[in-house]
């Protein structure tokens, strides 16, 4: 009863509180808002200890909390309080979403992904499950928001009339130091990674690290809008993207004479099975002729509307060509099976339990430098890479925006001759698949779509395998 009466006390002092001490407390609030809320996201998705980077955090969050302080004390007395309670809520909602949303993925979402957020119901179970493991963290997030809505909310302070211009003055200072921000990084070198995330790339979490959440949204959502210009610095021949590590020189373990292609395997064995290679008296000539397309790209810059694309076909008509080797056409004739293995590690491979995975390993190709990047769009990304052999787009769902254009270059398409399926064990239209791939010329069957596998999470790869 004590502690309801000084609840009640506290709140009718704020109640009768006078217009410049309100304006100042809901400065204070505000940066407390984004501060506690950076905070927690910053604890809760980092890893690997305290990182210096916090400090910029914060920074971003002062500048957030007095952009909103600025925005707050010009709305009117009477509409600022509903309108303050639904933006704090539905922020904190939104932020509560990627908290949840990096606790499946281990990544936040990005805003194109937003509009096709129906999909996660086929996840419910589980998303309601890593809800309640996350409550406490949610209730964390909210506590300001109940703090304003029971206490800080019932003034109304008219701003207008005891202020005069000087309520400007948070909104203007914000300003001021934002412009100024976008200039710093504007002049920093090429080279600073913070200075790639905060103008091209559409990596949320990544860019987190270094500006927050909010923020990090922020550069999303800008960046989906406007087409940074500043992008054709990655046509010039010195650019490097500062934000890929520098990777070490390593050998490719390719087929040998005493393990070519096609020889058995001894299952019971750790290791391929040897082969005598017969001698040849005469060696094969090898067609050493380039890789060349006949395609005039000097005509096509010509053409363009794009500066960007003229340079890059400039760029393509002066790249030396490759050669053909030894290697070109020795699968001549045989079927091509790509499989898309989420999550896979080369433990997997087994001589008993996996044996043709194994043999493939052994007996094959097997690219030891392979360094797979944070794809923004998760595995649908890496999906996109193996399938078309390019880089994605940061911030859409590249396999799907590319079905309206031509896909000479698809699988199907430079294989006219065979038959091409591409199977999925989940449901039909994830990620819109349904569009990508028959785009590419593939007879697509997944689940509800031809491919009657049993509805569950997560889906047997064996059973898809058997049908």
């Amino acid at each position: 009863m004590k502690l309801k009466e000084q609840f009640n006390n506290l709140q009718e002092k704020y109640r009768n509180i006078d217009a410049r001490r309100h304006f100042l407390v809901l400065g204070i609030f505000m940066i407390f808002y984004f501060v506690w809320q950076e905070t927690i996201m910053n604890a809760l998705t980092r890893t690997g200890g305290f990182n210096p980077n916090y400090f910029a955090v914060l920074f971003f969050s002062l500048l957030n909390g007095i952009f909103a302080w600025g925005i707050v004390v010009i709305i009117p007395p009477r509409a600022r309080r509903i309108v303050m309670n639904i933006l704090l809520l539905a922020a904190t909602v939104f932020i509560s979403g990627q908290l949840v949303y990096y606790s499946f993925f281990r990544t936040y979402f990005i805003l194109s992904s937003v509009g096709r957020g129906a999909q996660v119901v086929e996840f419910m179970d589980l998303i309601l499950q890593l809800i309640w493991n996350k409550l406490w963290a949610i209730i964390l997030l909210l506590l300001p928001v109940i703090i304003f809505a029971f206490l800080l909310s019932k003034p109304r302070s008219d701003f207008k009339s005891s202020m005069g211009w000087k309520r400007f003055l948070p909104l203007i200072s914000a300003l001021v130091i934002g412009a100024a921000v976008h200039l710093t990084f504007f002049f920093l070198p090429k080279t600073e990674v913070a200075r790639e995330y905060f103008f091209y790339l559409n990596r949320p979490y990544q860019a987190s690290e270094y500006f927050g959440t909010y923020t990090a949204m922020g550069i999303d959502l800008r960046n989906s809008i406007f087409e940074i210009k500043g992008t054709q610095d990655k046509l010039h021949d010195d650019y490097a993207d500062p934000t890929l590590p520098t990777m070490p020189t390593m050998t490719t373990t390719l087929p040998t004479d005493e393990n070519p292609p096609g020889t058995s395997t001894n299952t019971n064995s750790t290791k391929p099975a040897e082969t005598e290679v017969p001698t040849e008296t005469d060696p094969a000539v090898i067609d050493d002729s380039p890789n060349v397309l006949n395609i005039d790209f000097d005509a096509l810059a010509a053409g363009r509307d794009s500066q960007i694309l003229a340079q890059m076909d400039q760029y393509f008509s002066t790249v030396e060509a490759t050669t053909k080797n030894e290697y070109t056409g020795m699968c001549e004739g045989y079927n091509l099976i790509l499989i898309t293995a989420e999550s896979f590690s080369r433990f997997v491979p087994d001589p008993e339990l996996t044996p043709t995975l194994y043999k493939m390993m052994t007996e094959g190709f097997y690219l030891k430098n392979f360094y797979n990047p944070i794809w923004s769009v998760s595995t649908y990304d890496g999906e996109y890479v193996a399938l078309t052999s390019l880089y994605p787009k940061d911030g859409v769902w590249s396999l799907y925006q590319i079905a309206s254009c031509d896909q000479a270059f698809s699988y199907p398409n430079r294989l006219p001759d065979y038959a091409s399926y591409a199977f999925h064990n989940h449901t039909f239209d994830y990620y819109s698949r349904d569009v990508s791939h028959p785009a590419m010329g593939y007879d697509y069957y997944a689940l509800g779509r031809g491919l009657d596998v049993t509805p569950s999470w997560p889906e047997s790869d064996l059973e898809m395998m058997e049908l």
